[in-house]
């Protein structure tokens, strides 16, 4: 046993790399802090304090930001520094002939909003939306807001899946995409949209990758990197995880504030990989997919740049680390509606499904989904290609009315941090659908963290290719048939996870969880049902009501500065006397799901 304080393998000791704590934006903060206690719980205010962990304690105090558990604090819009805004309503579908009327198809009129709609709020009204296309989101800036997420709400209902439309099969298997996707705006998806009008938006299919962008094979989905610009520089110096300071041949063109994409390409010794887990080992994923890394410039510095966060794994010579521009879709999001498919027969089975996919952000940064519910679909939300500090609260998936398999599972993917994507947020989930893989993250994602959410039989799936140093944090997941992938027996890569991936008070109708199988590739499971903890490999924590019960918040407390759980609310701007509460992200929005909002275990009255 070691203590917590003590170095991991491969953390240097030296100067600090830790960034300045962020303290300006108060009121964000407050916001922040208040809105995440009304989506899932406070989590730090138990009436009788319980155990807490040696890597963390009350409040941080144990804590070495160098040591094997991250601060996962970055995940979620403007990495929690920041309010999400309220942009004003600027059209609504009905001006472009959207009708909602359960019978019309309002593909065109629909795409033509999204494509015309000046930056703002796009009001889609109370209605019944028949679909038969891909809805494509391409501008920043712009929100489509329903007016209910229940069955008498705002509801958006496809007749087609995404194989359908594009003829392609396996991407939509995966998770990959969605019939209502957020992508970069680019000229090869202008130029697709021109040349096939009757593809609203164009298709996939029809969207030219970036150059040198992953190409869809047998072990992954594709990868188009439509956000990936241009190369500016290389990274002259080695640096270490924790770093907060990149050498550079070049600073030309870059400032303060701005987002960049540092990637590092797996050389033939597969050091990279290794690096990923540990060096306990590497699987046989993943080798042609370079891990692209977003972060923003804190500072410019004489030799390089100055980060607004520390790396999260070493930047060597050897893995030819670059830098290159970012052009994402930047704050847009969806808010307040309903997705249904096709509910006419049992779920198809495992990479058997036509695509009905709801949601899909590519490419994206300080976007947002809040207050979304989806019934029947073969994949839920995924988050992908360099998407960056998005969040998705309030997500609620409703299973089908006949299921399959185990008699319990009703779609593929619940959820996806996927491809790259980078400190994200899932927070305040119901699922009460089952699926195959219930929240996954893979392909190299990490920093993600999903939060306060329940679900009838949920599981944590680590879908390989080295997703790393990514968070679970209170979680209830119910029957808890099989917490963590692969199944015993069922084949497959067993290295399901990088390094330092971490599960926080996650329990079930069992009780606390077991660690996983891959724990020994330094992953921590905090608040499990045994106790083993080593310098490098598995940290394994039996603490009974373990506080804080919720890491993310308590970490986010500790990196913005001591703040206040008030409420603030504001005044309703749509005039129908709704009411109003902060989101997980501090921004105050409206949603009385019949009078009260329920989510997971907790149930919040709409404040007065």
């Amino acid at each position: 046993m070691i203590k917590a304080g003590m170095k991991e393998n491969g953390n240097r000791p030296g100067r600090s790399r830790y960034p300045i704590s962020v303290r300006s934006g108060v009121f964000a903060v407050f916001a922040n802090l208040a809105a995440l206690c009304l989506w899932g719980g406070c989590g730090w205010g138990a009436s009788a304090w319980g155990g807490t962990s040696a890597l963390w304690g009350v409040k941080g105090e144990l804590w070495d930001p160098l040591g094997r558990l991250p601060d996962f604090s970055y995940a979620g819009y403007h990495a929690g520094e920041k309010a999400i805004p309220t942009p004003p309503v600027t059209a609504s579908v009905k001006d472009f002939g959207c009708k909602g009327d359960g019978k019309s198809d309002d593909s065109q009129c629909l795409q033509r909003a999204v494509d015309s709609a000046a930056p703002g709020a796009l009001l889609i009204p109370r209605g019944r939306y028949l679909l038969s296309k891909q809805i494509l989101v391409r501008k920043s800036g712009l929100v489509l807001r329903g007016e209910g997420q229940g069955a008498d709400g705002t509801v958006l209902v496809w007749s087609k899946g995404l194989q359908e439309l594009t003829g392609a099969i396996h991407p939509w298997n995966w998770g990959a995409s969605g019939l209502l996707r957020f992508a970069p705006a680019n000229a090869a998806i202008s130029a697709a949209s021109s040349a096939s009008p009757s593809i609203a938006g164009a298709s996939i299919a029809a969207i030219a990758p970036h150059p040198g962008a992953l190409a869809k094979t047998a072990d992954h989905p594709p990868s188009h990197e439509l956000a990936l610009g241009e190369q500016v520089a290389t990274v002259t110096t080695a640096a270490k995880r924790g770093d907060i300071h990149l050498h550079l041949s070049a600073t030309a063109g870059l400032l303060a504030g701005q987002f960049i994409v540092l990637t590092l390409t797996d050389p033939a010794d597969r050091s990279l990989n290794s690096h990923l887990h540990n060096d306990q080992g590497s699987n046989d994923y993943n080798q042609d997919m370079p891990l692209r890394w977003v972060v923003k410039i804190r500072a410019l510095a004489a030799d390089g740049i100055d980060l607004a966060q520390p790396l999260r794994c070493d930047a060597r010579p050897a893995w030819l680390p670059r830098i290159n521009r970012y052009k994402p879709i930047e704050e847009s999001g969806v808010e307040n509606l309903r997705f249904e498919f096709p509910d006419v027969a049992a779920y198809a089975g495992h990479q058997l499904e036509p695509g009905f996919n709801a949601l899909a952000f590519e490419g994206a940064l300080d976007c947002w989904a809040l207050d979304i519910t989806i019934r029947s679909c073969d994949n839920g939300p995924s988050l992908e290609d360099l998407t960056k500090n998005c969040s998705v609260l309030g997500l609620t998936q409703l299973a089908r009315y006949v299921p399959a398999i185990n008699g319990r599972i009703s779609g593929h993917h619940g959820f996806s941090f996927n491809i790259n994507s980078h400190d994200n947020l899932l927070s305040g989930f119901t699922f009460t659908a089952c699926f195959i893989h219930g929240v996954s993250v893979g392909y190299n994602a990490s920093g993600n963290v999903a939060r306060s959410g329940s679900g009838t039989d949920l599981n944590l799936d680590h879908h390989s290719r080295s997703p790393f140093e990514n968070l679970y944090s209170n979680l209830d997941l119910g029957l808890g048939e099989y917490p963590f992938l692969p199944v015993v027996g069922a084949g497959g890569d067993v290295l399901r996870s990088g390094a330092r991936g971490t599960v926080w008070n996650v329990k079930s109708v069992k009780g606390a969880v077991a660690p996983p199988p891959f724990a020994y590739v330094q992953y921590n499971v905090i608040g499990t049902d045994q106790d083993k903890r080593t310098a490098d490999r598995e940290w394994l924590e039996k603490v009974a009501d373990l506080q804080p019960p919720d890491l993310y918040l308590s970490q986010l407390e500790k990196r913005l500065g001591a703040t206040s759980a008030a409420r603030t609310v504001p005044a309703d701007p749509s005039g129908k006397g709704t009411s109003r509460g902060f989101d997980a992200a501090g921004r105050s929005v409206t949603g009385t799901r019949n009078g009260r909002s329920r989510i997971g275990k907790h149930i919040v009255y709409p404040l007065k």
